[in-house]
């Protein structure tokens, strides 16, 4: 997995401004398109007209995992080679750029980032545990089953988590410190069906971390 999320967007500057001051991204660069550093992922933003988000796989080998992604049921929607954008959906409607990565490199992973922002990416789906065993064959990976009844595969330095939901909405995620408040403030709109996960003014759907409460204490007698 990558730290990388395309997304398309009519309005570069507008969405630009709103993630780096209301979400308090980092503006990277800004040329033909923008980069944005949200912790430990880096989101892109292209001109065009409004999508959802676009995940990234990595491959040493491009053409090798061509073949292989069409054998796991991913459908190719444009194919255009080494260093260009190669975009396949998975049979539940996952949409990944794939791109050839040299194993020797090293990812840009931030590891002191914002904290705010996890290092996963996924889905809220009324059917988690599919999904789960699916990228669990795909990634070569066991599908982790978490005390929220969530499902976790490990993709490297970003994972692949799937929660149950009444909604298909693909997400990223926050931990339980995001500024839920100020985010709605902010023009982010919660899912009618599930309040902890909020969809922002272009597009990109944030799910966030339940805070994990204490069940046992350990005391030290006097």
């Amino acid at each position: 997995m990558s730290p990388c999320v395309g997304l398309c967007t009519p309005d570069l500057d507008k969405a630009s401004r709103f993630y780096c001051d209301a979400m308090a991204m980092d503006l990277d660069s800004f040329e033909d398109g923008a980069e944005l550093i949200a912790g430990p992922m880096h989101i892109f933003l292209d001109p065009g007209p409004r999508g959802s988000a676009v995940f990234e796989l990595l491959t040493p080998d491009l053409e090798a995992a061509r073949g292989k992604l069409k054998f796991y049921g991913f459908e190719v929607a444009a194919w255009n080679g080494l260093g260009k954008a190669n975009i396949v959906r998975d049979p539940f409607g996952l949409v990944f750029n794939v791109f050839e990565f040299d194993e020797a490199e090293e990812l840009a992973i931030a590891q002191d980032g914002h904290r705010v922002y996890r290092p996963m990416v996924g889905a809220v789906t009324p059917s988690p545990k599919p999904m789960a065993e699916f990228y669990s064959m795909v990634l070569q990976q066991p599908a982790n089953r978490l005390t929220d009844g969530s499902y976790l595969i490990n993709g490297g330095d970003v994972s692949l988590r799937f929660r149950l939901g009444e909604t298909d909405a693909q997400i990223l995620w926050m931990s339980h410190e995001a500024p839920i408040e100020r985010l709605l403030v902010c023009g982010c709109v919660p899912l009618e069906e599930d309040h902890s996960v909020l969809t922002d003014p272009f597009g990109l759907s944030w799910a966030v971390e339940t805070r994990i409460r204490s069940t046992h204490a350990a005391v030290h007698p006097l």
